[in-house]
């Protein structure tokens, strides 16, 4: 489906390393994963749930500092290398004699467990493949593994994989699990609704597609829920690079290979939460720049790689997801733009009307169901200000009739209510900050 083979990455300028855990070859996280609140900045590498493997130097170099710390990375050590990289080795048990003998020294001097010592430069040296220290489970560890980071000469985080393909073997192309689409404006419609849209794939080993032909109407994204598998361990893995095509055109383009710790914050902005805050809490990445979203992994984009198709034509789009060993996998699928129709409602509903509502980004949507014909015609709203305003219906779902009102600074409703004094509701002050309200 894609015709040019677009190459996003950087020459990482890869030396030998030595491997820092030798017989251990499983990782429980990989570079770059999706965190909480921040994507994982190395890897995570397996030892069999217990303590005391032995870690070694991935080549020459001087220490730089040494953390101590009931937090974070536990007891750590840093090294710098000849080729202005470093090398970071978190949660040990306990340093190599060399570097615990300093660490009592400087905790005995200062009466504190907690260290941070900045050394000399070539103060304390270490050999490639000679130990540092033992695998272990201190700071904010939730089990005993060896954490452990690659940085350029800036200290951003750079993926370790390709200096460890052979110790970490991967074969598997990516999983999909899920594609989702989300509106991104009133006007905007998928499946004839205004709702984030998900949908389970079908296919397998690297071809995935979305079945049938969806209709969507405006701006609209692209999300996905995906996964990577080694060869070595069951762990759910991160995927580095996905590529968005629309028949052909590439629309939007993220390759992580490295990043800055003060942009791991963009993580909020890269993961979307579909609208609830109630168990099950699914997380989704978005193929499309969400506003404010300047994360460096973002290579590429047309559009922020919003689709808004504007004719009757069937479009194909494909999302091609690439792991760190260039393992491929494909989901393509069909859309359809189709304008919504005009809203009536044909009779009065039977039984009674029922309003509810929810906050969709920076729209309220407001349902009412079993509606009546007046409620056709409108319902209105009185902001915080004191003033009434109109809002017609957007469109019908059977016996629900659904008004979506476009929130801002003007239009901050505090009451809803219908013609006829009939259907009233009261906002409370907290609808506004929450994303959910059956």
């Amino acid at each position: 489906m894609m015709g040019v083979l677009l190459v996003l990455g950087f020459d990482l300028e890869r030396g030998q390393y030595a491997y820092p855990m030798p017989g251990y070859y499983a990782l429980s996280g990989s570079f770059g994963e999706l965190r909480s609140n921040h994507f994982h900045s190395g890897l995570d590498i397996k030892t069999g749930g217990q303590s005391g493997a032995p870690v070694v130097a991935i080549e020459d170099g001087y220490v730089s500092r040494i953390n101590v710390s009931p937090y974070g990375y536990g007891k750590a050590v840093y090294l710098r290398h000849a080729d202005g990289k470093y090398s970071v080795y978190a949660h040990l048990s306990r340093f190599a004699d060399t570097l615990q003998s300093l660490v009592y020294a400087q905790q005995r001097k200062t009466e504190q467990y907690t260290q941070e010592m900045y050394l000399r430069k070539h103060a304390l040296v270490f050999k490639k493949g000679e130990l540092l220290g033992y695998s272990g489970n201190s700071g904010s560890s939730l089990g005993p593994h060896l954490h452990f980071e690659i940085r350029d000469s800036a200290e951003r985080i750079l993926n370790p994989i390709p200096w460890f393909k052979k110790e970490l073997p991967d074969n598997r192309p990516p999983i999909v699990q899920e594609v989702a689409f989300e509106p991104l404006g009133p006007t905007a419609r998928i499946a004839g609704e205004h709702r984030f849209y998900s949908k389970w794939v079908e296919g397998g080993n690297g071809q995935y597609r979305l079945p049938g032909v969806l209709e969507v109407y405006g701006p609209v994204g692209l999300l996905y829920r995906a996964y990577d598998l080694l060869d070595n361990a069951g762990n759910h893995c991160g995927i580095n690079t996905a590529h968005l095509y629309l028949d052909d055109s590439l629309i939007y383009a993220f390759d992580l290979q490295r990043f800055d710790f003060d942009e791991t914050r963009y993580i909020n902005l890269h993961l979307a939460y579909p609208f609830t805050l109630h168990p099950p809490k699914k997380s989704y990445q978005r193929a499309f720049v969400e506003q404010g979203n300047a994360f460096s992994g973002i290579r590429f984009h047309r559009r922020r790689g919003i689709i808004e198709l504007t004719d009757g034509q069937v479009h194909d789009f494909c999302l091609e997801l690439i792991d760190s060993h260039g393992n491929r996998t494909l989901l393509s699928g069909k859309l359809k733009r189709k304008a919504p129709p005009l809203v009536s409602v044909p009779f009065d509903y039977a039984g009674t009307s029922r309003l509810s509502y929810q906050l969709q980004r920076d729209l309220l949507r407001i349902d009412i169901t079993n509606p009546k014909k007046i409620h056709a015609q409108g319902i209105y709203y009185e902001t915080l200000t004191g003033t009434q305003h109109k809002l017609l219906p957007a469109y019908r779902k059977g016996n629900q009739l659904v008004f979506l009102l476009q929130l801002d600074s003007l239009h901050l409703p505090r009451r809803l209510f219908d013609a006829s004094g009939n259907l009233q509701e009261q906002l409370p002050a907290w609808t506004l900050a929450l994303p959910d309200r059956p």
